[in-house]
């Protein structure tokens, strides 16, 4: 209900932060279950990648060769399959998380009071966050690659 000023009344104040409170609670009980697991991931991940590239350049440096396109360096370095299975990890974890969340918690998702659409689209949400999230890193370890290539290549 709204009053003669146009302001909200309490009750209905009250009634829209606990819609959110549930949705917040799914939302943490999904990142307390999987977030460092992710994160450990993500870190081992961009160390092994940047070690074995640059490894690569060293080892193409000291051996007065000629330098090879960025393409031929990465694909010597191998790096993308310690990506692809960056990715296949954190698919399970993923997928581990939503059968644990469901069969530990499932007293804690029923007094949530949540609807299954809403579940799901939580789920659904945190899901492509921590994707988004591993595709940022590895955004974000291709363009420091690439800088290091062009110092390397000077």
């Amino acid at each position: 209900m709204r009053r003669e000023d146009g302001k909200k009344d309490d009750l209905e104040r009250q009634d829209g932060e606990k819609a959110v409170r549930p949705a917040l609670a799914l939302w943490a009980l999904l990142a307390r279950s999987s977030i460092y697991k992710i994160l450990a991931v993500l870190a081992v991940t961009a160390a092994a990648e940047i070690m074995l590239f640059r490894g690569c350049i060293k080892a193409e440096v000291d051996s007065f060769t000629e330098y090879r396109t960025l393409a031929a360096v990465v694909a010597d370095s191998h790096i993308s399959l310690f990506f692809l299975a960056a990715l296949g990890l954190v698919y399970f974890i993923l997928v581990w998380t939503e059968g644990r969340v469901t069969s530990k918690s499932s007293g804690t998702m029923l007094r949530l009071k949540l609807s299954g659409g809403m579940i799901f689209g939580i789920k659904a949400a945190y899901n492509l966050a921590c994707l988004v999230l591993l595709f940022a890193v590895q955004i974000w370890i291709c363009i420091w690659l690439i800088g290091t290539y062009g110092r390397a290549a000077e």
